[in-house]
């Protein structure tokens, strides 16, 4: 199966996924705190919170592209409850502020039931408060934070990729079965940067791998993540990786 039609068939998935969740959780009572939302107006309304501007901007369409064609094919197939699915875009720029100015327009304008995003774990940390004060489903399919696992979202927060705590030891599996023994490692500073990093190191040296150098920069390219990796002794210069990533 390729690529693009194992990203379509995930996108179905979790779209049929938050469309039962959405009924689901419209049938209950709100818990203490939190608003007793339900559908808004009979039909499936969605929303995303997508990166359009801001570091991470450069990936908003393997976000996006995805989506819409997902509902394309479930109005193809005549909708939810015979009404067809609506889909808007608001953008989240990869900033806790504005993605809670973003969200406000969702809930409110838009009248959305559910919400696919936002692209950053650190975002998605910040507005989760807001997400189970409003009783609104929130599904990622990009964040990795291992923080996430344990957030307490009141059963309104999902994601569809696995988290730091998976794909840290993973990579440096791969990592050791090229017989790599000394490794440096150069990630972005921020949630998901410094959580797989972290992770990543805390693997290769559970299988007897030396991180020789570990550099958190600031900034660096978008969901960038480097590990230099050699059987002897070698230089790195954080800087002038850097340099070169920002050419």
């Amino acid at each position: 199966m390729g690529s693009s039609r194992r990203t379509k068939l995930a996108s179905i998935v979790a779209m049929i996924g938050l469309t039962t969740a959405v009924f689901a959780v419209g049938s209950g009572a709100a818990g203490a705190g939190e608003e007793k939302r339900g559908n808004v107006n009979g039909s499936l309304e969605l929303g995303q919170l997508a990166a359009q501007t801001g570091p991470l901007s450069n990936i908003v369409q393997s976000l996006t592209v995805p989506v819409t064609m997902a509902v394309d094919e479930i109005n193809a197939a005549g909708g939810v409850l015979g009404k067809p699915v609506t889909y808007t875009v608001a953008d989240d720029g990869t900033d806790p502020n504005l993605a809670s100015e973003s969200l406000e327009g969702l809930l409110e304008d838009s009248k959305v039931d559910a919400i696919i995003g936002p692209t950053s774990s650190g975002v998605t940390v910040n507005i989760l408060e807001e997400v189970r004060r409003r009783g609104v489903l929130l599904c990622s399919g990009s964040n990795t934070s291992a923080e996430l696992s344990t957030t307490d979202s009141g059963g309104y927060y999902f994601r569809t990729t696995p988290s730091d705590r998976l794909q840290g030891p993973a990579l440096a599996e791969l990592v050791l079965k090229d017989n790599r023994k000394k490794v440096g490692i150069l990630a972005r500073r921020d949630t998901y940067g410094v959580g797989l990093a972290t992770s990543v190191k805390k693997g290769l040296g559970k299988g007897g791998a030396k991180v020789v150098h570990f550099s958190l920069p600031l900034v660096l390219a978008a969901k960038t993540f480097f590990i230099l990796a050699g059987s002897s002794d070698f230089a790195f210069s954080a800087a002038s990786a850097v340099r070169t990533v920002q050419s």
